[in-house]
């Protein structure tokens, strides 16, 4: 049989009789005291009545007792029959008879319109019928005379679950944790509501603070194995590049592949390479690989290699990246390119900053040469959507290239502008497609000029 949700909160021993059993309680009950007065009466040996009569001075006030009698049983069972009628609601609210149930509420709220079990009992049912405009005002009336009331603030959270509405399960949920903060089921409550959103970090953060308080939640403890199981396996990123010159160059394209997977703490990432330059076509190879070393820090290595002359012939890089507080991050690193004609030194670092769903980046490159030193500048913004595996950022750069061969550096000046995009987005549960795109402008400066 179904049952709706949050009926646990409302499974009581109860026992449950139709209005007309307990008025045929009533009568029998009182019809039975009459008899055994008749039979106590009938068996004495003295003249009861007599002293009665003595007592009360007239015979009828004896029918005046029994009047009293009457009416003084019939009004404590119906008193009775008052403190149960929340029962009675509540069973017909089991067996989803709804309007019954209703019924009955408006009796008791008529009679004490602060009955809070009765205003609570008619919100839960009027949130099963999907009434959730209704169900919240009666939940606020609650409220408003009793800011703290456990269940209250319960149902109130369980009202926006019902009706599909995640952020506000967070807020309230927050709002219930200041208020209750060792109350583990609003903690649970919410990292369920982050993990569905697909916010996992933010949702085994909530857990962590969960089993702090109850090592033994066996809920949480479950969903936080399933949380650091998942997590994307494997990527594929496509992007390219159009470069063109202030000058009559033919338009340089840059095309790249990459497959990225992750193996326990480690990304390892493939990456190809294709360029055309000079009217010759070119190949590189390249490996990375991602290392988390610390929490919040870890570790960025390169290798590439490449048998054309407009690539290095060889090249390696390593940058460590950390987390700081307030939400920033920085990096540092250095880039060895080996040209045939010679060797260049690279030095990078970066800062970032994350701030809701957006995330900005300021990079830097520093080339020292013979003929002078070279910087490059590059400012990125992200925009995350659900989850820190669905974003899409935008880029723009200047300043002399890093990456091209340095026997250009001797003759000339490369100073250039780059604007770009990328973005990735989460495809199942294993498998994340990124891909990007990018305009260049070079200006060519011979040293002469």
């Amino acid at each position: 049989m179904w049952f709706p949700e949050g009926i646990d909160r409302l499974v009581k021993p109860v026992f449950l009789n139709p209005i007309s059993a307990h008025l045929t309680d009533i009568i029998f009950l009182n019809v039975a005291l009459f008899g055994m007065i008749a039979i106590l009466i009938s068996g004495l040996k003295i003249n009861l009545f007599s002293m009665l009569s003595r007592y009360f001075h007239k015979k009828g006030s004896l029918f005046l007792l029994l009047v009293v009698l009457f009416f003084t049983t019939t009004r404590t069972l119906v008193a009775q029959k008052v403190s149960v009628t929340f029962e009675e609601a509540r069973a017909e609210a089991l067996v989803k008879n709804y309007d019954q149930a209703k019924k009955i509420i408006g009796q008791l709220l008529k009679k004490n319109p602060n009955n809070i079990d009765a205003r609570l009992l008619l919100a839960r049912i009027q949130g099963w019928q999907k009434n959730f405009p209704d169900a919240r005002k009666e939940v606020n009336t609650v409220l408003k005379k009793q800011p703290k009331n456990l269940e209250a603030r319960e149902l109130q959270i369980e009202l926006e679950r019902w009706g599909d509405n995640p952020q506000a399960v967070l807020d309230l949920s927050d709002k219930a944790i200041a208020d209750f903060p060792a109350k583990v089921d609003f903690y649970y409550t919410k990292a369920n509501t982050l993990h569905s959103m697909g916010k996992k970090e933010e949702s085994e953060k909530t857990l962590t603070q969960l089993l702090a308080i109850d090592p033994q939640h066996k809920e949480a403890t479950a969903l936080l194995k399933k949380i650091k199981s998942q997590g994307y396996q494997n990527h594929i990123y496509a992007s390219y590049k159009r470069s063109r010159f202030d000058r009559d160059y033919n338009l340089w394209h840059l095309w790249v592949v990459e497959y990225g997977r992750k193996i326990n703490k480690c990304h390892v990432l493939a990456r190809t390479n294709i360029a055309e330059r000079f009217d010759d076509t070119g190949v590189q190879y390249e490996l990375d690989l991602y290392r988390s070393l610390l929490p919040k820090q870890y570790l960025y290595l390169n290798a590439g290699y490449s048998g054309s002359s407009i690539f290095p012939k060889s090249s390696y890089g390593a940058e460590l990246y950390q987390g700081l507080p307030k939400k920033f991050e920085a990096s540092g690193g250095i880039r060895f390119l080996d040209f045939d004609s010679t060797n260049v030194t690279l030095y990078t670092g970066s800062i970032g900053y994350y701030c809701g769903d957006y995330w900005v980046s300021y990079r830097l490159y520093y080339t020292p040469k013979d003929i002078g030193d070279s910087v490059s500048h590059f400012v990125s913004l992200r925009r995350y959507f659900n989850s820190k595996y669905t974003f899409v950022t935008i880029f723009a750069g200047e300043g002399q290239s890093p990456d091209q061969d340095p026997f250009w550096y001797k003759v000339t000046k490369l100073e250039k502008i780059q604007f770009g995009i990328n973005g990735q987005k989460e495809m199942g549960p294993d498998w994340i497609i990124k891909a990007g795109a990018s305009l260049e402008k070079q200006e060519i400066r011979w040293n002469g000029d």
